[in-house]
Parts: structure tokens; sequence; C-alpha cells
């Protein structure tokens, strides 16, 4: 049986009038991508909202240009692609299917029109914008966290091998005299 939209825009957008789902449906591209889909690539210039009518997607980001960190899984209700259209940027994240999904694919166009006319769906982006952003702050601090242990770890270890050298030098130097 096919995911009725509207349920899944009351779940992504709470409060959202029934007209202004309308409108966001008669303005979207209905999308079905298979499992192993990369729907968004970090990096690319891209203009386009999806909100996940059924399936689950993966979200990753690459870190120091070599290590690729999976951030958040999204299902039915949750939505993506908001950031490069508010700040006009590149994605900030790669989005890859991990079943096969359906989308409703809304165009940057659209996406603004009903953020400026609709209160309900500004106040469900902003606090999903800004619960993201905490979680991510949490973890480049718990990254930094880490990074500091290795490091002290490190100067410590370089620290004994220091003092081992030093009195290795002194018991030779002692020995040669």
């Amino acid at each position: 049986m096919p995911v009725d939209p509207h349920l899944i825009l009351q779940k992504a957008f709470p409060g959202m009038l029934p007209d202004e789902a309308e409108s966001l449906i008669a303005a979207s591209i209905l999308k079905e991508f298979p499992a192993g889909s990369v729907i968004c690539q970090e990096g690319a210039l891209e203009s386009t909202f999806y909100i996940i009518l059924e399936g689950s997607v993966s979200v990753s980001k690459t870190v120091n240009d070599r290590e690729v960190r999976h951030l958040k899984d999204l299902s039915a209700g949750d939505f993506f692609g908001e950031m490069a259209i508010i700040h006009n940027a590149p994605r900030s994240a790669t989005v890859m299917a991990t079943s096969p999904i359906s989308v409703l694919e809304i165009n940057k166009e659209a996406f603004s029109e009903l953020l400026e006319h609709s209160s309900s769906v500004s106040l469900a982006v902003v606090r999903i914008v800004s619960r993201r952003l905490r979680e991510n702050d949490a973890m480049a601090i718990e990254d930094l966290r880490v990074k500091a242990g290795e490091l002290a770890d490190a100067y410590q270890q370089l620290a004994e091998q220091e003092y081992a050298r030093s009195q290795f030098l002194t018991t030779i130097a002692h020995e040669l005299r």
C-alpha cells in the first residue's frame, strides 16, 4: 500500500496546514532510488530538498580528507538538503540510500517559498537544523577529547623516551671517561 504523503508531511512538519501540504506535494516530484544510490554528494552544488516517504538513508561526511564518518540515519518523515539551499552552498554531507527509498524532491524555489509562507515548516526546519548542529558539535568535541588524549599519551611516551636517551648518553659518557 503506497504511503500517504500527507501523513509523512505531518510527521516532518507538525502543524502544517492541509493547503500547505497540497502546495508542497504539487510542487514536488516523487522519486525512487534503489539501495546504494547516492542522492546527495558532499561538496556538490545542488539545490534540491528531499523528504523521505519510505525507506532509509545514511548521512556521512569526510573528515580530514581521508576518514568517512557516519553522522546519522534518516527514515520516513525525515528530510535533508535544506542546508545547501538555505546557505546557497555546496552539500555538507553525502546521503546514500540504505534501502530502496521514495522521496519527495522539491526544488529551491518551491522550498524557499514554503519557508517564507509557512511558519510551521520554518519552525520545524529551524528545530531540526539546530538539533543537527548541536549533535555535530557534540561529535566534534568528543573527537577533540579523543585526540587530546592521544596527544597526551604520545607526549608522555616521548618524554619517557627522552629520559631513557638522556640516561643512556649519561651512562655512555661515564663509561667512556
